[in-house]
């Protein structure tokens, strides 16, 4: 009985991850000028070319948005990251 609920615990996880927002670099930055976001990012060499998550973004971006709580405040918000239709999941779940 347990392999069906193995099963089924797969492709809840697999789902749940086909829903995470991903996007590039330059798609992230978009996003926050659409924000009116005042700030700018550097892209780290380690940020690969193709689409990631936002909590790879968020952690790129760390030490720049030290500096600027209002925006920190915002995008560790689930609320407004929902309002800004960016689904992120958790750690613990991948």
């Amino acid at each position: 009985m347990s392999s069906i609920i193995d099963a089924l615990e797969e492709r809840l996880l697999q789902f749940l991850l086909e829903q995470e927002t991903k996007k590039t670099w330059e798609d992230w930055l978009q996003w926050l000028a659409d924000l009116d976001c005042p700030l700018e990012f550097e892209k780290p060499l380690q940020i690969p070319n193709r689409p990631f998550s936002f909590q790879t973004w968020l952690n790129a971006c760390d030490q720049q948005l030290n500096q600027h709580p209002d925006w920190q405040a915002r995008l560790t918000t689930p609320v407004w990251l929902k309002r800004q239709q960016i689904t992120v999941i958790p750690k613990v779940l991948k």
